[in-house]
This record gives structure tokens, sequence and C-alpha cells, in this order.
């Protein structure tokens, strides 16, 4: 009974969490933005155990993010995934906000997730045909 109980609280912890971020993810504001920005941070920690550590990076032209699951970096995102060529996040709140769907889908137990054009599109990163959004 009380391992069913813990199990019931982790449970509905994740899916909170999962909620947050997602809807953290939907923001809307489209403010012109320079590559002089510095990088974002974001960290949550599931169940008072597992850590997840989520930073956003300057890179060639633009940002990336990196994702690390208890001190250890488990994905180094440089270029926007699913999109067709090599193309950078145009502003650090756009990796972080890529970033962070991706980190509640670890949350959720998906380990390494994959991301799709819908996730890009409803995080107002590409438009409706797929093609990038320029801001």
């Amino acid at each position: 009974m009380m391992i069913t109980r813990k199990h019931n609280i982790v449970v509905a912890t994740i899916m909170m969490l999962t909620m947050a971020i997602i809807s953290c993810t939907q923001s809307t504001n489209k403010s012109t933005r320079t590559i002089d920005e510095e990088p974002l941070s974001y960290d949550i920690i599931v169940a008072d155990t597992m850590k997840f550590h989520l930073e956003t990076q300057i890179v060639d032209g633009g940002y990336g993010y990196i994702i690390a699951v208890a001190g250890k970096k488990v994905i180094s995102q440089t270029v926007i995934p699913v999109v067709e060529g090599r193309n950078h996040f145009q502003s650090p709140k756009d990796a972080l906000k890529v970033g962070k769907l991706v980190l509640a889908k670890m949350a959720s137990g998906e380990g390494l997730p994959s991301l799709t054009i819908d996730d890009l599109r409803n995080a107002g990163i590409v438009d409706q045909n797929g093609n990038l959004i320029k801001k």
C-alpha cells in the first residue's frame, strides 16, 4: 500500500512538472533578439533524486542547448532538430523553449526523446509549412 502511494505521488509530480514545462514553452513573445544575449539555464528535480539541467549555449551565428542529467551531459543540440539544414536557434529563449520540451519528455520517462515538426510548430520555431520563423 505504501509503495503504491509513493509511486502515485512520483507519477503525479512528474506529470505536473511536465505540464508546467510545456506551458512555459507556449510563450508568444516575439521580440527582436541579438546574438549578444546571455545564455539561459533551467534546472528541474524529479522525485527529489533526479536532477535535470538545461543550459543554452552560443554557437556559430545563433544558439543551441545542452542537457545534463545528474551532472552528466547527455544532449548537446547545436542545430534545430527536425528542420532540414544546419540552422541554429535565433535566441537563447527559443533554444530554452525547445530544450524545456525535451526535458519534459525525458522527465516523463522517454529517455532520449525525439522531437517532431509539430513540436517545433507548437513552440513557435517553424510555421505551418515547416519553415523557420524569422524573428
